[in-house]
């Protein structure tokens, strides 16, 4: 594919009136911004943002907790003839009071059928502590309905883990992190 210059336009979506601002159940504000008629960026009242730039098109994540943030960027973003993302390179940093900082990095994939629907997305990280998660989905249609899904993830440690309280709260943390992010685990 070739390289995404910019998000497409809302209204390229089919939508005419942009959300601004939401507030949820508990009173949480999102913010949503625009230029040009794209999407540049969301925020939120607990401090997590969105940021999209153009030219080449980046997305940017950051996610706060106390004292605690973490970093996401997504680049090298790829598509296809379509307009969907094929191919991303990601970059993750995560900075935890508690635990110490963590970094990975790696790539997520995405394939489609003719009518566009996702049947595909893998992808592999290498982190920081030499261990490495490499995953896919598979997903089944019918008649424009998803049908299937399947997940599996494997993660493979390259170091014998330490049982200190330190190495059992980041190997935690990494759990907690798959499991946030809804990946079925499969042990191999």
């Amino acid at each position: 594919g070739v390289t995404a210059q910019q998000m497409p336009k809302v209204a390229d979506a089919g939508i005419q009136f942009p959300v601004t601002q939401y507030s949820d159940y508990y009173s949480d504000m999102e913010t949503y911004t625009y230029s040009d008629g794209r999407m540049t960026g969301v925020s939120n009242s607990d401090g997590d943002r969105y940021s999209i730039t153009s030219n080449p098109l980046v997305l940017e994540i950051t996610d706060s907790y106390g004292a605690s943030y973490d970093v996401t960027k997504l680049h090298n973003i790829r598509v296809n003839d379509m307009g969907f993302i094929t191919y991303a390179e990601v970059s993750y940093s995560e900075f935890d009071e508690h635990t110490g900082n963590y970094e990975s990095s790696g790539y997520f994939s995405f394939e489609y059928d003719a009518e566009g629907h996702l049947i595909k997305e893998s992808g592999k990280l290498s982190n920081s502590d030499n261990s490495s998660d490499i995953w896919t989905c598979t997903y089944t249609w019918r008649d424009g309905n998803l049908m299937n899904a399947e997940s599996s993830v494997r993660i493979k440690m390259k170091t014998a883990l330490k049982f200190s309280a330190m190495s059992i709260r980041s190997y935690t943390g990494i759990l907690n992190g798959l499991i946030r992010d809804r990946y079925i685990l499969s042990w191999r």
